[in-house]
């Protein structure tokens, strides 16, 4: 599968990957800083806040309607990402 490449802002690894699957699905309207303006708590200055996980990440990729349902795997490991993306649309960051 190819995604879109979009030219990641300083700090804003998730929010590139999060407009990549955006303009993937058709939305060409969620930009890195829109998603840092409208979660300002998940991204402070853009970077992950990643203090507990960040349960909040879920709620962002629901409320931006880029998935209806998220479902955590334990990651094996790189060997297995093959056979795990047959039955799955899989986003690492």
């Amino acid at each position: 599968m190819n995604c879109t490449i979009v030219r990641q802002l300083p700090n804003h690894c998730v929010p590139a990957c999060l407009e990549s699957v955006a303009k993937d699905s058709g939305i060409t309207s969620i930009t890195q800083e829109g998603i840092v303006r409208q979660f300002p708590s998940v991204f402070p200055n853009g970077v992950l806040n990643d203090l507990n996980k960040s349960p909040n990440l879920e709620n962002v990729v629901r409320d931006l309607g880029l998935a209806d349902g998220i479902y955590r795997i334990q990651f094996q490991g790189i060997e297995n990402l093959a056979e795990l993306h047959r039955e799955n649309e899989i986003l690492l960051m």
